[in-house]
């Protein structure tokens, strides 16, 4: 049984008052805390100016600006206001982390779009990465929120939203809010005002190509990295920054069933900048993996990597994996055409707008909550920070610790310095995605003919309605007219 844990969740962790003996084979002390883990080599102390340790982060952080890799020790300034010494110090980093803060204060915070999750016992205060390792085998049946799960349809590519989990009682930390250990609350720490200043499209593209390309020569100093290549907004801009970098990159693309678009896209790209990139048929799930796959995610996402996750095992060689994820912020991803500061939100018409039915009490509960600590934000803000929060933060990083691998996963636009530039583009400039189109237009207008997200043919239209089942219509039905 030990084994098995350990093989399933070897990159999975507890942190609590005590070590936790009966899970894990490693246990990292901090001050009063205490991270226990299995084979980790990812483990920072964070020191104060007079060399105390005041905490620990976990993970893979980045110092993007001096282009160098944060791999044993972080000093931070803690004589003067703590939390302005995290925001300029901590959240100066890219890649993926969690920094752990044990000294006077227990607290735990997310990188800036929570990349590496965590989820907290409300009843025991003990917090950890998913609730797998949290909870007894029995525990994890008994507390299955069976109602929830149903109403948010997950096992039809839904997700739990607003803190939300597949156990009552286990919550999820929402990003740009700490955890008081000691409290089992958590608190926003950003933003604290709403985004009023502008910036423009070609300025917000220059500095994140320019974040892109360091972050990836970073990476590429210590290892090998593969990218993915896909029709998308994001994957487009990536390659864009990297054009004329001399930097060793290689692309690849899974092909499968809904994968023609990406891969029509892939092949245009790659033939036409020469890019060293190939194709990976997809490898299907047994359904032994899928179970293994949704114990580690805690049954709180399905999606396409339910079913061809076992596909990553054929770029398992590359130190890194580099991803898109992040460029939606600067997309109006959620907006209507007519939104203003002016439009009216309420609970309901946020959860509609992800195509979520708001008719359940829990769901609506925790909604309300974090709409009423939303109260001091203007309208598209308050959008803006729903995207990030309760869809993609809940979304895409609830699966952070599922299928280990080897490589670790850096996505390059998932940084303070580039969510504050996109959250502060004009709104015409979000909604026709405009600083995407003048990153590509400056570093490499090669490829701005290529359609994104479409074949730009008759393809468009049979691909639209081959994407359409009845679950998407009513889902779609939802989004539009609430």
């Amino acid at each position: 049984m030990e084994k098995n844990h350990q093989q399933k969740y070897r990159t999975q962790f507890i942190i609590g008052c005590k070590p936790a003996y009966d899970e894990f084979s490693h246990h990292t002390k901090i001050n009063d805390l205490y991270v226990s883990h299995y084979e980790r080599n990812d483990l920072i102390q964070v020191v104060n100016s007079k060399g105390i340790q005041v905490g620990l982060i976990l993970g893979f952080p980045i110092d993007y600006k001096n282009k160098k890799i944060i791999s044993n020790r972080l000093i931070i300034n803690t004589e003067g206001d703590l939390d302005a010494a995290i925001e300029q110090e901590i959240y100066a980093l890219s890649g993926s982390f969690i920094f752990i803060l044990d000294h006077h204060e227990q607290r735990i915070y997310l990188d800036t779009n929570g990349s590496l999750s965590i989820v907290f016992d409300e009843t025991t205060g003990q917090v950890g990465s998913t609730a797998a390792v949290l909870l007894s085998e029995q525990d994890y049946t008994e507390r299955f929120n069976t109602e929830l799960y149903d109403h948010l349809e997950v096992s039809k590519d839904g997700w739990f939203p607003s803190g939300l989990t597949a156990h009552k009682g286990i919550k999820r930390l929402l990003c740009n809010h700490y955890l008081d250990v000691k409290t089992r609350t958590s608190k926003r720490h950003w933003p604290t005002a709403s985004f009023t200043e502008r910036c423009s499209a070609k300025h917000c593209a220059a500095v994140i190509s320019e974040i892109i390309s360091n972050t990836v020569e970073v990476l590429c100093k210590q290892g090998t990295v593969v990218c993915a290549l896909t029709a998308g907004n994001e994957t487009r801009l990536i390659i864009s920054a990297l054009h004329n970098q001399p930097l060793n990159v290689d692309y690849f693309t899974i092909d499968f069933e809904k994968s023609s678009c990406d891969m029509n896209a892939a092949k245009r790209i790659s033939e036409r900048l020469d890019l060293n990139w190939q194709s990976i048929p997809a490898i299907y799930s047994s359904e032994a993996e899928k179970e293994i796959w949704l114990k580690q995610v805690s049954h709180c996402i399905f999606g396409n990597n339910l079913y061809i996750h076992k596909t990553l095992d054929e770029i398992s060689d590359y130190d890194f994996f580099v991803g898109g994820l992040g460029g939606e912020i600067g997309r109006a991803f959620i907006w209507k055409n007519g939104d203003t500061n002016e439009t009216e939100l309420t609970t309901e018409s946020i959860l509609n707008r992800f195509g979520l039915s708001p008719d359940n009490n829990e769901l609506r509960a925790s909604t309300d909550l974090w709409m009423e600590q939303c109260a001091h934000f203007d309208t598209l803000t308050i959008l803006e920070l729903a995207y990030i929060e309760l869809r993609m933060s809940a979304w895409a990083f609830s699966q952070s610790y599922a299928n280990p691998k080897k490589q670790i996963e850096v996505n390059p636009l998932i940084c303070r310095e580039a969510y504050s530039l996109m959250l502060s583009l004009d709104p015409d400039d979000k909604r026709s995605g405009a600083f995407i189109k003048a990153g590509i237009a400056e570093n490499c207008p090669e490829i701005s003919d290529i359609p994104i997200n479409k074949f730009g043919d008759y393809r468009d239209y049979l691909f639209t309605l081959k994407k359409l089942s009845m679950n998407n219509i009513k889902k779609k039905i939802r989004k539009v007219f609430g």
